[in-house]
This record gives structure tokens, C-alpha cells and sequence, in this order.
């Protein structure tokens, strides 16, 4: 995916999901993990503490924050095997993962 693709907000992309995806745990919208970060579907708790998409949805905190109670997050589906992208409130809960740099 190009760079301009990749900071584009909703689903865009190819196949970069499935390429994170876990192998089992998404139903019908298993991935590849060929990148190894073996994503599960978490889905998400809203800032009204509704937990929304579990078992279908996996979603993640990024580093980067959007003004003073907004943050970008990373996205995948069941659905879908493009990657999501969007802004998100910072009272939700969604998953995080550690990467060393």
C-alpha cells in the first residue's frame, strides 16, 4: 500500500489485514499472518461502555493522538481484508499491542 493510501481514513488497502490476521479465531475471515503479529478479533468497548464487533472485529490504539481526546486507530474484519483507519475517543476501549522499535 502506498503511503498516501496507508494515512487515508476507513478500509483501504489490499490484503494488509489478512497479512496480520491470526490464522484461526475470525470465523470465516481468517488471515495469513505472514507478517507474525497474529491479530484476534477484540473488538471494541465505545466511550458509553458498549462492547461493540468481539469475535469479528479487531481493532488497536496507534501512537499518535488527534487533538486532546482523540487518538488514531488501526482496524480489521472478518469482512474485509483491507486495513482500517480512522480517529476514535480516547474513553474507548480498544486493543494494544507493544512493538519494540
Amino acid at each position: 500500500m502506498t503511503d498516501a493510501d496507508a494515512n487515508n481514513k476507513t478500509w483501504r488497502g489490499t490484503d494488509q489485514g489478512s497479512q496480520l490476521k491470526s490464522t484461526s479465531g475470525w470465523g470465516s475471515g481468517n488471515g495469513t499472518n505472514t507478517t507474525g503479529f497474529t491479530a484476534l478479533p477484540g473488538g471494541f468497548r465505545s466511550y458509553d461502555e458498549t462492547c461493540i464487533f468481539l469475535g469479528d472485529d479487531g481493532y488497536w490504539w496507534t501512537a499518535s493522538p488527534e487533538g486532546t481526546d482523540m487518538a488514531w486507530i488501526r482496524g480489521m474484519s472478518t469482512a474485509f481484508p483491507a486495513m482500517y483507519r480512522d480517529i476514535f475517543n480516547q474513553g474507548s476501549g480498544l486493543s494494544v499491542r507493544c512493538i519494540k522499535n
